[in-house]
């Protein structure tokens, strides 16, 4: 039987990098509410990794890539896809892989949103729909509708997040909002932004942004959690480090391995650690 608290640690861990990567893209107003559409797509092609630690052992590893432009079933869209998996000595006592695949519409609405876990071979375990021209979204799981609620316009699931407003780099002392979903439940994020250290990274040492969200269920903080990001303060808006501290301990995402937009005609290839 697999232990709960792990699996629900590392949905939060990557449903807070979906969080920060949406909001840190958004536009550089005081409380301005993140939204869809907008700016052309500017960061197709681009990879992060992420080791992550509990306290100072490595648990995990969690990898984003942005595809970009693509079809699906005939239709033209954008796609998401990240993979969480447990790894170092955790492995032999917990083994779990994760894929969350995103699909927006070009206008960068969101269209689907898929959950998979490895256990032998790749499993669909549920997933998102969000029908054009409504404000409903759907919640399958196992082939079956289990959950159908309305939500305010402009509502993301996790993936379709990162990919609001990418342009537009932080503002200290700014505040962001958005409205998340995983289709059983409405969640109210705000983040507030400052001025953050010079971190050692994969990148070198980089100026940041200090980001401290909080999420909302029902107007009432969603339990204890504390959470940071740092972000380069840069065009590039780059996460290099994540933390979280939530009932389980402390955990950190540290950037591993970066590869740059494909369309950034300053591209240099993928960096990593390990090299």
């Amino acid at each position: 039987m697999k232990p709960p608290q792990f699996s629900k640690t590392f949905h939060l861990i990557l449903s807070l990098f979906f969080l920060l990567a949406g909001l840190h893209g958004g536009k550089a107003c005081a409380a301005e509410t993140v939204s869809s559409g907008g700016a052309p797509l500017q960061r197709s092609g681009e990879y992060l990794e992420y080791d992550v630690y509990w306290t100072k052992l490595l648990v995990g590893k969690i990898s984003v890539f942005m595809h970009g432009s693509t079809q699906r079933s005939d239709q033209p869209c954008i796609k998401l896809e990240a993979y969480a998996r447990t790894t170092g000595a955790v492995e032999t006592l917990y083994s779990a892989k994760y894929r969350y695949m995103g699909y927006l519409r070009p206008d960068h609405r969101p269209w689907l949103y898929e959950e998979w876990e490895k256990d032998g071979k790749w499993r669909l375990q549920e997933w998102l729909e969000f029908p054009d021209g409504t404000e409903m979204v759907r919640r399958f799981k196992k082939n079956r509708l289990r959950n159908e609620i309305k939500v305010p316009a402009g509502t993301f699931d996790p993936v379709s997040a990162a990919y609001a407003l990418l342009s537009t780099p932080l503002s200290p002392g700014n505040r962001l909002e958005v409205s998340v979903t995983q289709g059983k439940d409405l969640y109210h994020a705000t983040a507030d932004i400052q001025s953050g250290p010079v971190l050692d990274s994969l990148l070198g040492p980089v100026p940041t942004v200090e980001v401290t969200p909080k999420l909302f269920f029902e107007g009432k903080p969603l339990g204890k959690r504390v959470y940071k990001a740092w972000i380069t303060q840069d065009s590039r808006c780059i996460p290099v480090q994540f933390w979280i501290d939530i009932e389980y301990g402390s955990f950190t995402a540290t950037l591993a391995k970066y590869r740059p937009p494909s369309q950034n005609p300053l591209a240099e290839p993928i960096l990593s650690r390990t090299e």
